[in-house]
């Protein structure tokens, strides 16, 4: 009897060592992860009722060898339980493993009707939307980063990049010379919505960006109406970002400043741009001024004429750089904190000009005991600078390099201050969670940090930005002069994948991944 056991339990035992060595061919093989699972628990099932036969046969044993026999049995039952079970676990195991190894199927979107104002009209875009058109490749549009300009803006796919633009997507902070802009941002969109990744426009990434771009339209069209220089904005060159779109970004961004900082009038931001967004406008001192955000319409020059190329305006085409919509905004931030800045602009108390006295935001790290003979190339001779208070820890005082200000025109170690407090200004509003981390490591940016809190912005707090891009830029610096590895305060959010800017800053400035 107890050899009949031995036998039955041994048999077990092998079976459990063969299944183990044949799941490649059973549970792998299954074509779904639901398959496999079944699979794996109809070869318990079996391995179980094995088990139970042996202690059922061990029941009809009798006398003492008998009790012996089922003694024996009861362990090797419960041996035999383990291993099943245990090999059920390593099975379940492999199915789940399988099926993150399964290539996605994503279901086919059916045809719909666009619904956004931008697209609901482009002749392509119902193509693909209806079905007609399988896809359109957004290579088409050669935008090609270090590649020869200008480019045409009069194709599918460079419409298809502005609707992106719109909703806060960035380009990132690292780029490939050779490498399609185009491209490069649509793998972007197709990654944050968990979409395979492709150079194609299809239903699916189509009908995701007309979907959101109908609320991004409803929200520029409250925005735009309320900045008081709305009615003066042109109107938008062909594919290019809408009238409603650029005002609302600036109507947005300044918005999210204290009201005790802006005048919210016509007089204060025509003083703004007057003073420090050169280029931006056309006859600002005349009844029918225009503004032209060169920033976001990039084939616009000086007084909204279009950029002469070669000899020749383009028309249609823009030259082979432009912005995203969060690197204007800090671009919008970064200058009005110059506007504020008295120590460049004297006080006007019917508008926000000078309002700022930063000197002692200077004093921070520089000595302004050492100053310059002269002002720098960049602000044509004018503007002051100092000797920085502590040369030897320069590295470890800015929130990036260009913070750390222009050099003297006569070469001397004397540099301007200015770009400190805008570059500051601009990191506590855009990045305030990153440059609250960055304070814990370095004391100076923590003096900084208190000192806008306390003196500009009254203890108002944001909570903008993600301190993974202080990982981030380490990783990929785009400046070696700073400790943090950032040139500019935007690199934080650029250098991170799955940055979408929300047009928002005091309550968190990220469109959360789907």
């Amino acid at each position: 009897m107890n050899r009949i056991f031995k036998i039955k339990v041994l048999v077990i035992l092998v079976f459990f060592v063969l299944s183990n060595f044949l799941i490649s061919q059973s549970v792998y093989a299954a074509t779904s992860v639901s398959q496999c699972l079944k699979t794996a628990t109809s070869k318990q099932t079996i391995a179980l009722k094995a088990a139970d036969s042996i202690y059922r046969d061990a029941k009809n044993a009798i006398g003492k060898a008998g009790k012996t026999v089922r003694a024996k049995a009861l362990s090797d039952y419960k041996v035999a339980q383990r291993v099943a079970r245990t090999a059920f676990a390593t099975d379940r195991k492999a199915c789940t493993a399988m099926a993150s190894k399964q290539p996605k199927i994503e279901t086919p979107t059916p045809s719909f009707q666009l619904q956004s104002n931008f697209l609901k009209n482009d002749p392509t875009a119902k193509t693909i939307a209806s079905g007609t058109l399988p896809n359109y490749d957004i290579r088409t549009s050669s935008y090609v980063y270090g590649g020869a300009g200008p480019v045409s803006t009069d194709n599918f796919g460079f419409k298809f990049l502005t609707a992106i633009r719109m909703l806060g997507y960035v380009k990132g902070a690292q780029t490939v010379g050779g490498q399609n802009m185009n491209e490069q941002i649509l793998n972007r969109v197709e990654r944050f919505n968990n979409l395979s990744v492709s150079p194609f426009i299809d239903k699916s990434v189509l009908k995701i960006i007309d979907s959101i771009l109908v609320s991004r339209e409803s929200l520029d069209s409250s925005s735009a109406s309320n900045f008081p220089l709305y009615s003066h904005f042109i109107n938008a060159p062909l594919n290019e970002p809408t009238k409603d779109h650029a005002a609302a970004v600036f109507s947005a961004v300044l918005g999210e400043l204290p009201s005790s900082l802006v005048t919210w009038s016509e007089q204060n931001f025509k003083d703004y741009f007057r003073n420090q967004l050169l280029g931006r406008f056309s006859g600002i001192d005349s009844p029918n001024y225009q503004i032209c955000d060169i920033a976001i319409y990039s084939e616009l020059g000086d007084g909204c004429t279009a950029v002469v190329y070669s000899g020749t305006p383009i028309v249609n085409k823009i030259p082979t750089i432009i912005t995203d919509d969060f690197d204007n905004a800090t671009t919008i931030i970064h200058e009005y904190a110059h506007y504020l800045d008295r120590n460049i602009f004297s006080r006007n108390s019917a508008t926000s000009q000078g309002l700022i006295d930063t000197t002692s935001f200077y004093a921070i790290s520089y000595n302004l005991s050492d100053q310059g003979p002269g002002g720098t190339t960049e602000t044509g001779g004018g503007g002051k600078t100092y000797a920085y208070k502590n040369p030897s820890n320069i590295k470890n005082e800015f929130v990036g390099g260009y913070a750390q200000g222009w050099q003297a025109s006569d070469n001397s170690q004397h540099f301007t201050p200015y770009e400190d407090f805008a570059e500051s200004f601009t990191m506590y509003v855009s990045e305030g969670k990153v440059f609250r981390k960055l304070s814990e490591t370095y004391p100076v940016l923590k003096q900084k940090y208190d000192w806008l809190k306390q003196n500009v912005f009254q203890g108002q707090e944001y909570q903008s930005g993600d301190v993974a891009g202080i990982a981030a830029i380490k990783a990929q610096p785009t400046s070696t002069a700073s400790a943090t590895g950032a040139f500019n305060s935007r690199d934080y959010a650029q250098s991170l994948p799955n940055f979408v800017w929300n047009y928002k800053f005091s309550a968190g400035s990220l469109v959360p991944k789907p």
